[in-house]
C-alpha cells in the first residue's frame, strides 16, 4: 500500500506544478481567472485531503527491542511466546507492544530469566492472550519442621 501510496503523492505533487504553471502562464483574462476560482478551491481541498490522509497511509517507525535476558533459551521461548499469539489468538506483536511486554515479563518474573519461561509456558498451556503467573507451590503444613532423622533441630 505504501509503494502505491507513494505513487499517488508524486502524481499529486507533479499535478500541482502544472497546474500552478499554467495558472501563472496561460494568459487567462481576469473573468477566465475569476472562473477557475472553483477548480482551484476543488483542487486545494483535495491535496488538504492528501495530506490528511498521509498520517494514516506513512507507517511508524518499529523501535527496537532489547530482551531482557540474552541467552539462546529466552530468544527462542520469547519467539515461541510471539508465534503462539499469532497461531492461537491471531495478534501479531508490534514492535512498541513487544517492549511493553518484554518488560512487563521480566517485572512479573522478578528479573528471573527461568521465572520468565514459566511464566510463557503457564500462559501458553492456558490459552492465555496475556501473561498468567504460575501458582506457588505451598510448603506442606504436616512436615515436620524439627525431623531427627535429617540431623536438624
Amino acid at each position: 500500500m505504501q509503494k502505491h501510496w507513494d505513487k499517488l503523492w508524486e502524481k499529486i505533487v507533479e499535478t500541482d506544478k502544472q497546474f500552478d504553471d499554467y495558472l501563472q502562464n496561460s494568459g487567462l483574462s481576469a473573468s477566465g481567472m475569476k472562473k477557475t476560482k472553483i477548480l482551484v478551491k476543488a483542487w486545494n481541498d483535495l491535496k488538504k485531503l492528501a495530506e490528511e490522509f498521509d498520517q494514516f497511509v506513512t507507517p511508524v517507525e518499529s523501535v527496537t527491542n532489547i530482551l531482557p535476558w540474552e541467552t539462546s533459551q529466552f530468544a527462542g521461548k520469547w519467539k515461541f511466546w510471539k508465534e503462539y499469539l499469532q497461531e492461537q489468538h491471531g495478534q501479531v506483536m508490534r514492535s512498541r507492544s513487544e517492549k511493553m511486554a518484554l518488560e512487563y515479563l521480566a517485572m512479573l518474573a522478578e528479573d528471573s530469566e527461568e521465572k520468565a519461561c514459566k511464566i510463557i509456558d503457564f500462559s501458553c498451556y492456558l490459552r492465555a492472550k496475556s501473561f498468567i503467573l504460575p501458582p506457588q507451590k505451598k510448603e506442606d503444613n504436616n512436615k515436620l519442621v524439627n525431623n531427627t532423622e535429617d540431623g536438624t533441630w
